[in-house]
Protein backbone atom coordinates (compact mmCIF):
# COMPACT_ATOMS: atom_id res chain seq x y z
CA UNK A 1 0.00 0.00 0.00
CA UNK A 2 1.33 3.42 -0.94
CA UNK A 3 1.36 5.90 1.96
CA UNK A 4 2.41 9.51 2.40
CA UNK A 5 5.62 10.14 4.34
CA UNK A 6 3.64 11.09 7.46
CA UNK A 7 1.39 8.05 7.19
CA UNK A 8 4.42 5.82 6.68
CA UNK A 9 6.19 7.27 9.74
CA UNK A 10 3.05 6.84 11.83
CA UNK A 11 2.58 3.25 10.70
CA UNK A 12 6.20 2.32 11.47
CA UNK A 13 5.94 3.83 14.95
CA UNK A 14 2.75 1.86 15.60
CA UNK A 15 4.13 -1.39 14.22
CA UNK A 16 7.28 -1.12 16.35
CA UNK A 17 5.20 -1.90 19.48
CA UNK A 18 7.56 0.39 21.44
CA UNK A 19 5.09 3.19 22.13
CA UNK A 20 1.91 3.56 24.13
CA UNK A 21 1.79 7.30 23.33
CA UNK A 22 2.54 8.88 19.96
CA UNK A 23 2.67 12.66 19.49
CA UNK A 24 1.84 13.90 16.01
CA UNK A 25 3.84 17.06 15.32
CA UNK A 26 3.60 18.66 11.90
CA UNK A 27 0.78 16.47 10.60
CA UNK A 28 -1.21 18.88 8.44
CA UNK A 29 -4.96 18.45 8.54
CA UNK A 30 -4.98 16.57 11.82
CA UNK A 31 -6.47 19.28 14.02
CA UNK A 32 -3.39 21.48 14.34
CA UNK A 33 -2.27 24.53 12.37
CA UNK A 34 0.82 24.35 10.19
CA UNK A 35 3.43 26.53 11.91
CA UNK A 36 5.36 27.08 8.69
CA UNK A 37 2.52 27.86 6.27
CA UNK A 38 3.31 31.59 6.17
CA UNK A 39 7.12 31.29 6.12
CA UNK A 40 9.00 32.42 3.04
CA UNK A 41 10.09 29.51 0.88
CA UNK A 42 7.61 27.04 2.34
CA UNK A 43 5.45 25.26 -0.21
CA UNK A 44 1.89 26.49 0.27
CA UNK A 45 -0.34 23.45 0.17
CA UNK A 46 -3.65 22.38 1.55
CA UNK A 47 -3.69 19.10 3.47
CA UNK A 48 -4.96 16.36 1.22
CA UNK A 49 -7.98 14.36 2.29
CA UNK A 50 -6.16 11.10 1.58
CA UNK A 51 -3.48 12.05 4.14
CA UNK A 52 -6.10 12.49 6.83
CA UNK A 53 -7.95 9.31 5.80
CA UNK A 54 -4.82 7.12 5.87
CA UNK A 55 -3.77 8.46 9.27
CA UNK A 56 -7.22 7.93 10.74
CA UNK A 57 -7.23 4.35 9.40
CA UNK A 58 -3.84 3.69 11.02
CA UNK A 59 -4.94 5.18 14.34
CA UNK A 60 -8.14 3.11 14.30
CA UNK A 61 -6.13 -0.06 13.65
CA UNK A 62 -3.85 0.74 16.60
CA UNK A 63 -6.55 2.08 18.91
CA UNK A 64 -4.67 0.85 21.99
CA UNK A 65 -2.12 3.64 21.39
CA UNK A 66 -2.82 7.14 22.70
CA UNK A 67 -2.36 9.68 19.88
CA UNK A 68 -1.89 13.37 20.69
CA UNK A 69 -1.83 16.21 18.13
CA UNK A 70 0.71 18.94 18.78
Amino acid sequence: VELSSGGNALLHACQSTLYSNIYLLGFDGMGAANLYQEDEGYERSTPRNEWVEERIAIMEKYSHINFKYI
